[in-house]
């Protein structure tokens, strides 16, 4: 497994470069770089997890069941239904949290909502949804799962909060990600999460663009509120799949890591804290 910490180590380093790169060039040739720093990690992450399976193999004897991640029965998707409305909620508690301890400290991390609400949707709600969860928990499984569930949430929440290099969206990403790298084994299909990650964006952007209007955030919370607990219900009488399958999915395996990541944390950490003071 230390190998496979080793390289997605390494590929979230080069997207958070690539990123950067695309932000300080801009235009076309920085929207192409922009692709490429989602593109990479996933064409070389799955070569990678390609080429340790093969090694596996041939170590054991035996063949792997294939992890695929992109299929979703409609049994899975009836599972995923009573998880939507609570993980919402939770992300956007965590969301509030730190923005208000930014705020006690002086600190902001507000959105900026002047733009179309067509653009935000697509901008702020899809394309991160797509492309970050391709990138951020189909290949930490791909990578780390066949090793140790356990550390593959954890590595793959962590990295995918660091990556954002913001001291506000650290909190509620790990959080988020922990949940969707989760749903995601239970269910056995990256579809899962693409789901939740969407409609976990477009409350936030609904809430940012309308948020301000007269009635729109009692009726937003209220029908957040009373879905979350008719899912709490479902959930509740379903407790006993849902723990049966998380018990199945997150054995604890060996994290078999060494110093890596810290070099992702000190270089994450760093930016953000020179965003937010500079």
């Amino acid at each position: 497994m230390r190998l496979a910490v080793r390289l997605l180590v390494a590929l979230n380093l080069g997207f958070v470069l690539l990123l950067s790169l695309s932000g300080s060039i801009g235009g076309v040739v920085g929207e192409i770089i922009y692709i490429l720093a989602f593109a990479l990690p996933v064409f070389l992450g799955g070569a990678a997890a390609a080429r340790l399976r093969q090694k596996r193999e041939a170590v054991a004897g035996v063949s792997e069941e294939s992890f695929s991640g992109f299929g979703l029965s409609g049994r899975g998707a009836l599972r995923l239904l009573p998880l939507i409305a609570p993980t919402v909620s939770i992300v956007l508690l965590f969301s509030f949290l730190t923005s208000l301890v930014l705020n006690k400290l002086g600190l902001s991390g507000a959105e900026v909502a002047d733009e179309p609400i067509l653009k935000m949707l697509l901008i702020h709600a899809l394309v991160p949804a797509v492309l970050e969860e391709l990138t951020f928990r189909y290949i930490p499984i791909k990578l780390l799962y066949p090793y140790s569930p356990r550390w593959c949430v954890i590595y793959s929440a962590l990295f995918f909060a660091l990556i954002h290099c913001d001291l506000y969206k650290m909190p509620y990403a790990f959080v988020a990600g922990v949940i969707f790298v989760t749903v995601d084994i239970l269910l056995d299909s990256v579809l899962p999460s693409v789901i939740l990650h969407f409609l976990n964006n477009l409350s936030s952007v609904l809430y940012i663009k309308y948020g301000e209007l007269q009635g729109f955030s009692l009726r937003f919370f209220l029908s957040l509120g009373t879905l979350t607990a008719i899912s709490a219900v479902v959930l509740i009488a379903m407790r006993k799949k849902y723990r049966e399958g998380l018990s199945l999915a997150l054995e604890k395996g060996s994290p078999e890591s060494d110093g890596s990541p810290l070099a992702l944390i000190i270089l994450c950490l760093g930016v953000a804290l020179t965003n937010l003071f500079l």
